[in-house]
């Protein structure tokens, strides 16, 4: 069973109209432009994004993996950066399913539909900020790290599977369901664990997709 679970469940939020105009380089008063301010005013309207975290404590380590509660997380990537003793915090975070679940055929081409993307993602970075910042309060240290499954080879997409179990009540709360293929739906979701470390360490910095757009550090290939 989770402890100490936190939820973030009526996040409220505001996609900026003209901002989000800018940023897709579209002019204002165009008739591209009332398209796409259409479609972010439903985006505003529809959101609920949701997130929640919880609290666990390492068990047993070694260079195969670690066990929280009981349950078995295998990867190499733990044993240099955490220890047996010390906390860790399992999240998950969505975009919610009131907009992932909309009907995206009147959107009527790519373009539109690859503007409805960009907003659910920021709709997502939005919630995962939420509780970015009220996590600090329990990760004190000067640097808070994150390990997502299925970001890097060595912790496969796989290992949703005991994480999704470690989270217990906080998956039907943010709503999020696990495929048999381990994908998360609504796609536009992110889960993993935050931890306190000694140096700051990015999943980016291990991830060989160098042109992902999402790459918040440079590759270093170690």
């Amino acid at each position: 069973m989770a402890k100490n679970v936190q939820l973030f469940t009526d996040v409220t939020m505001h996609i900026d109209e003209e901002a989000f105009l800018t940023e897709m380089r579209i002019k204002p008063g165009s008739k591209r432009g009332e398209k796409c301010l259409e479609l972010v005013r439903q985006i505003n309207e529809l959101a609920r994004p949701k997130a929640g975290f919880c609290e666990a404590v390492i068990e047993e380590l070694d260079e195969n993996g670690m066990t929280l509660d009981g349950i078995r997380f295998t990867s190499s990537l733990f044993a240099d950066r955490l220890q047996v003793g010390q906390k860790i915090y399992p999240f998950l975070c969505s975009c919610g399913k009131e907009i992932a679940s909309f009907d995206h055929d009147f959107l009527g081409d790519v373009l539109q539909q690859y503007w409805a993307d960009c907003l659910m993602e920021k709709t997502l970075r939005f919630v995962s900020k939420v509780m970015e910042e009220y996590m600090a309060s329990f990760i004190k240290d000067e640097y808070i790290a994150c390990f997502n499954p299925g970001s890097l080879p060595n912790w496969p997409l796989l290992e949703q599977r005991p994480l999704f179990q470690l989270l217990g009540e906080i998956v039907p709360a943010v709503g999020v369901e696990l495929t048999e293929h381990c994908i998360m739906l609504p796609q536009k979701s992110v889960s993993g664990f935050y931890f306190s470390a000694e140096q700051e360490y990015n999943n980016c910095a291990l991830c060989p997709r160098l042109h992902c757009p999402t790459r918040q550090v440079d590759f270093i290939g170690k």
